[in-house]
């Protein structure tokens, strides 16, 4: 069975988003519904810069991946975080679908450097 914190430990854990970079920038970290792959591509590549310079990259990259968050953490979509520990479930997405359609952002992203 699978450990559960009590939702005091989890608060006082996360004091560490007050110092994030990305703070305030929800749009740039969580695509619109429906965002095409170029759009996705774009926006990812902002996050990646803001994410690179964040004092608590750490703490946000673990962060993400013990609660299997969706969205742009710490250089990482949802996908990235998949691939490092496949045995956690992607919530709301199907990993086929999702593994389809990062195949396809990895295509316009070389197109853009060519």
């Amino acid at each position: 069975m699978r450990h559960i914190p009590k939702l005091k430990n989890i608060l006082h854990n996360a004091s560490w988003m007050d110092k994030a970079s990305c703070k305030g920038l929800t749009h740039i970290f969580f695509g619109k519904y429906a965002e095409r792959p170029q759009a996705t591509v774009r926006r990812e590549a902002r996050a990646k810069s803001i994410c690179s310079q964040c004092s608590v990259f750490k703490q946000c990259r673990q962060y993400a991946r013990d609660n299997m968050e969706l969205g742009y953490w710490a250089g990482e979509n949802e996908f990235d975080r998949y691939l490092i520990s496949p045995s956690h479930k992607i919530p709301s997405v199907h990993a086929k679908s999702l593994k389809a359609y990062s195949n396809r952002l990895k295509s316009i992203q070389e197109n853009e450097h060519e």
